[in-house]
């Protein structure tokens, strides 16, 4: 089985050398740098306030498409 982990190494090289995506999530580690405590708080309560933003815009229209 030890030549397996070097196949999925080349196979996951083959990938990302295919796929070249780089993402940085906006606020890692869910806080806001710099902040300590209050920044993660800020960003939680900012990370739900976004996703409940969006969530009200995708049912608008899919409300609209419905004829609702």
């Amino acid at each position: 089985m030890g030549g397996d982990e070097g196949y999925a190494e080349h196979v996951e090289e083959i990938i990302a050398e295919k796929t070249p995506i780089e993402y940085e999530a906006p606020m890692p580690d869910n806080s806001i740098e710099g902040r300590g405590k209050p920044g993660e708080i800020g960003a939680i309560v900012a990370g739900t306030l976004l996703m409940l933003w969006m969530s009200l815009g995708v049912g608008k229209v899919l409300g609209k498409k419905q004829g609702t």
